[in-house]
């Protein structure tokens, strides 16, 4: 029920085609984020950081609704699809595999649809006071860790599509789940994994601290 701005599939074309048509690449941008009738708008933030895999273990880029593919990345995801048993959100899940096995994923700073919030959303925009308390309760709870956990699984899976450095990154972020706290901080600084944003870094720090991530 998200509402398209007229000019979303174009830009993404036009992003989409200035890569190989055979190396896999992933399209994400902003979205005005709004409520059931379209009002109270505001925009999704800007990311600070590049996207990489390093980013993507731990955190989206953008909304799957913003999302566009190339043949070459459908085409991989076809195939990890297949080998994937469970995933948490399949647009996390496509940053990650994309990122992973090397593709190239690019955000477009245009907002490129009208995000609805509304009761039905299953997870909704991480925008605002609310919904950042809502999920600093989710991993105080160990909602993220558990979340880490189906992922690793589906990566796993599909490790061997993945380039030499990212499977060494995978392992590493494996055994943060099992590792005692000094471990887990050490892999942690070691490996380089970011969340977008201070507020984002911080709750990172403190999931491993917690041992919730």
């Amino acid at each position: 029920d998200d509402v398209w701005l007229p000019d979303k599939i174009a830009r993404g074309v036009r992003l989409l085609s200035t890569l190989p048509a055979g190396h896999p690449v992933l399209v994400g941008g902003r979205s005005w984020v709004c409520d059931a009738t379209l009002g109270h708008r505001r925009l999704s933030p800007l990311p600070r950081r590049a996207t990489s895999f390093r980013h993507a273990l731990v955190q989206n880029f953008a909304g799957g609704n913003t999302m566009m593919l190339n043949r070459a990345a459908i085409d991989l995801l076809r195939a990890a699809a297949a080998e994937a048993a469970r995933v948490v959100v399949h647009d996390w899940w496509i940053y990650q595999m994309i990122s992973g096995a090397g593709g190239t994923v690019l955000f477009d700073e245009a907002p490129l649809l009208l995000y609805r919030q509304h009761g039905g959303n299953q997870i909704g925009a991480n925008a605002g006071v609310e919904a950042k308390i809502k999920r600093l309760r989710w991993m105080l709870r160990g909602r993220f860790r558990r979340w880490n956990a189906i992922n690793l699984s589906a990566l796993r899976a599909s490790a061997h599509r993945f380039s030499p450095e990212n499977r060494a990154i995978l392992e590493d972020f494996a055994r943060l789940q099992r590792a005692d706290l000094f471990d887990r901080l050490a892999i942690l600084r070691r490996i380089g994994l970011y969340r977008q944003g201070l507020e984002g870094t911080l709750s990172l720090w403190l999931a491993a601290l917690l041992g919730r991530i």
